[in-house]
Formats: structure tokens, C-alpha cells, sequence
């Protein structure tokens, strides 16, 4: 039904998908912060349910009146499901996570396993799904929506742009999105579809200077206090010293070259605390960003009056939907549980928000306000 009200929108030429405006929002889990559990809580309480349905009997030698029996029975095989379905979502958590000590404190829900522990607008954690809901730029016309379980939304662009050729028919012009979406691993994959890009690329210099500031380098010594010599392909410290070209390492639409200090030479300078604090015996170690020339394209056009126009143009379209349908809808909390029911009531709401727009805009009076919809 979504589709095919997307096909009437389209015919009444409301829907152009020249430009569309990608966004997420958090919207809270049927799921208690109480209900994450570790892996040992969990298989105790799945041991138990299990004794508990073993307790019933067979399902099967229940009479045919005994109603009450029979939905007990129900009750205690869904509960016996959950968790083991939260057995199996605890394992996707632990997978992602990046040391063992983290992996030891993992925990899933024992009531909607599929849900994740998301930060909140509020600056507060609770679980969650991640809506991402793409809004065709023209007349504020929603053309995907996907209900996912990731925590960031890095990597959600290029599946909500194959939603919305699933759904249309044909890839939009272009996508306008948030520095969440804007790295070069997006970068390449909307060039590589054909899909312009415009967004806010966030820079890292100031997250890298922090990074130093903590480790004791002085501000006097972070890399761009270091001089780069190209004819000869090699860095000199402020103390004069030469890093030469060390290794090199591609990422994401990026080289990265490392230069390495003599740890003899850092060993016996005068500013080695300032400069290499923890164990100069390694040498200093700067790296240089080489970034694919699409990327490079990105960033030049990302500078123009004409690119950073349109983009300031992304929060009035595709944040609206979201405060629409939390506020007017009241969808701050789903009312159903797991990854796939969570989808439906999302669409069903993006389904009402659509007919809401085709009414004002066909038959509403000429300058109707969406917000008297």
C-alpha cells in the first residue's frame, strides 16, 4: 500500500526525486532498560523456562476445553523463544564489540531481543531502533522507510537509497544527508550508483588533537608543527630531525602514508617528553592523508556557495517527518516487538504522513499550512 501510494503521488507529479533529504531518529524499543541481561542470566532463565514447559506436560495431551492450560502453555513456549532469540542477538552484540572486556559485559533483551541501547535526543540511553526515513526534496514526500538496529547511521545510506529505487522504480538524483552519513566510504558508493552526494564532512583534526593532547604530546609537537618536504618525500621535526617514509596503508577512499623518526634521534632530544612522552625509543610517527580524487572532488564542491545552499536546505525537509510523526503520532515508543513488526508500524506511519501531505496539497486551500494537516 505504501508503494502504491507512492505510484499515485509520482503520476500526480509529486514526487520528482531530483533531490532527496536522508535522516534518522531514534525511537524508544517495547523494551525495559531492566530487561538486558548477560549471557549467564539469560541461560539460567531460559533453563528454567524450559523446566517450567517441561512441567505442563505434552501440549498435545491438553483437552480441547481447557482453554486457560493451553494459553499458559502458549505463553511459556513465546517465553521460552524470546530467549533464545536473545541467546542468538547477544552473540551479534559480542561480535561487534572491540575487546573482550566489553564482549563479557554485553547484554541483550529478554522481551524484545532485537532491540538495541541507543543514546537519546536527551543525551539519555534506552533501547531502541534507528528509523531512517528518506524525503523526497519537492513537496516533502516520504519515498523509503527502514527500521534498523544500527546504532550510527554511517552506514544506512546506501541501503536507503536502494529502498527508494525498490520502491520507485529509479535511483534519486541526488542525496542530501548529515555528517553522520559523510564519509568517504559513502562518498564512493554514491558515485559508484551515479547518486550525487552533497553533505557536511566532519573533520578529525580537532578528535586527533585531543588524542595527542591525552597521550602528553604538547601542542607544539602535533603533526602540523611537522614539515612536509614532497620533492623528497619526507617529514622534518621542529627539532630538525628526518622522518622518512615508513609504510602506507588504504582505507576507505584514502591512502594513508606513515613517516617514522629514528628512535635513536628521538631518544636523545632535548623535547622528547613534549614530543614522544611514552617510549621515544620507537621514534615519532606522523601520518600524511592522500584521499581518492572523488573524494577530493567531494570536499571542492562541498566548499562552493551552490553546494553548501542546498545542504542547508536538508534540516527543514527531513527532519520534519521525524518530529511529525513523534509528536502528532505520538510514535515515541513502538507498541510492538522485534525488527520486523517495528518495520510495519513504521510504515504505517509514513504511509498516514504521505496521505496527510496529498491531501493538503491537492485539496487543501492554495498556502495551507502543514502543521493545521
Amino acid at each position: 500500500m505504501f508503494v502504491q501510494t507512492l505510484g499515485l503521488l509520482s503520476a500526480e507529479n509529486l514526487i520528482t526525486l531530483e533531490r532527496v533529504m536522508q535522516d534518522g531518529t531514534k525511537i524508544k524499543a517495547n523494551a525495559g532498560t531492566g530487561s538486558f541481561r548477560t549471557e549467564k542470566r539469560i541461560q539460567a532463565h531460559l533453563k528454567m523456562a524450559k523446566e517450567h514447559l517441561e512441567s505442563m506436560g505434552d501440549p498435545t495431551d491438553t483437552p480441547s476445553d481447557d482453554c486457560t492450560r493451553k494459553a499458559r502453555q502458549r505463553a511459556a513456549q513465546e517465553r521460552k523463544k524470546r530467549l533464545e532469540a536473545a541467546l542468538g542477538e547477544l552473540a551479534k552484540i559480542r561480535a561487534a564489540k572491540p575487546n573482550e572486556e566489553a564482549r563479557e559485559r554485553a547484554r541483550a533483551s529478554q522481551t524484545d531481543p532485537q532491540a538495541r541501547i541507543m543514546k537519546q535526543s536527551n543525551g539519555g540511553y534506552a533501547p531502541s531502533y534507528n528509523v531512517q526515513i528518506s524525503t523526497d526534496r519537492a513537496n516533502g514526500i516520504i519515498v523509503a522507510v527502514e527500521a534498523t538496529q544500527e546504532i550510527n547511521d554511517s552506514s544506512r545510506l546506501s541501503p536507503a537509497v536502494e529502498k527508494i529505487q525498490e520502491n520507485t522504480g529509479r535511483l534519486p538524483g541526488q542525496m542530501v544527508a548529515d555528517g553522520g552519513y559523510t564519509n568517504r566510504e559513502n562518498i564512493l558508493a554514491m558515485d559508484g550508483k551515479g547518486v550525487e552526494f552533497i553533505g557536511s564532512m566532519q573533520g578529525s583534526s580537532k578528535a586527533a588533537a585531543a588524542q595527542l593532547t591525552s597521550r602528553g604530546v604538547d601542542p607544539d609537537f602535533h603533526p602540523d608543527a611537522f614539515c612536509y618536504h614532497p620533492a623528497h618525500d619526507i617529514y622534518t621535526c621542529p627539532a630538525g630531525k628526518v622522518l622518512p617514509h615508513a609504510a602506507k596503508g588504504q582505507h576507505h577512499g584514502r591512502t594513508r602514508h606513515f613517516y617514522r623518526a629514528d628512535g635513536r634521534d628521538c631518544a636523545a632530544c632535548a623535547f622528547k617528553k613534549k614530543c614522544c612522552h611514552r617510549d621515544p625509543r620507537k621514534g615519532r610517527c606522523v601520518a600524511r592523508i592522500e584521499n581518492h580524487p572523488v573524494v577530493d572532488a567531494f570536499i571542492s564542491k562541498m566548499n562552493t556557495p551552490e553546494a553548501k545552499d542546498i545542504y542547508r536546505q536538508r534540516g527543514p525537509t527531513a527532519e520534519f517527518p521525524n518530529a511529525w510523526i513523534k509528536e502528532k503520532m505520538k510514535l515515541r515508543q513502538f507498541r510492538l516487538r522485534g525488527l520486523h513488526k517495528v518495520g510495519m508500524e513504521c510504515v504505517w506511519a509514513c504511509l498516514t504522513f504521505n496521505i496527510q501531505s496529498w491531501i493538503r496539497l491537492k485539496w487543501g486551500p492554495p498556502g495551507l499550512s502543514l502543521a493545521i494537516c
